[in-house]
């Protein structure tokens, strides 16, 4: 059976299906596009640091790390 057309969950039921899940165009989360192959994040959206040559600083107090960019370098790719 193929199912087309429209959708729509509302806020008190989900979709649930027990097969594949084929969209022509995007899927959304709460409100939000979800990630996938055809809608990759960008390096900003998941905290991606610059590019460069770091070491990791000292830290005397043994409370997490931190490093620093040795280059000074602030490119992405």
């Amino acid at each position: 059976m193929v199912a087309t057309g429209y959708i729509k969950s509302g806020d008190t039921a989900d979709v649930v299906a027990g097969r594949d899940v084929w969209s022509n165009r995007n899927i959304y989360e709460g409100g939000q596009r979800v990630y996938s192959p055809n809608n990759k994040p960008t390096p900003d959206a998941i905290g991606v640091q610059p590019r460069g040559n770091y070491a990791l600083e000292a830290n005397l107090l043994g409370v997490g790390q931190s490093w620093v960019d040795v280059t000074n370098s602030k490119k992405r790719g």
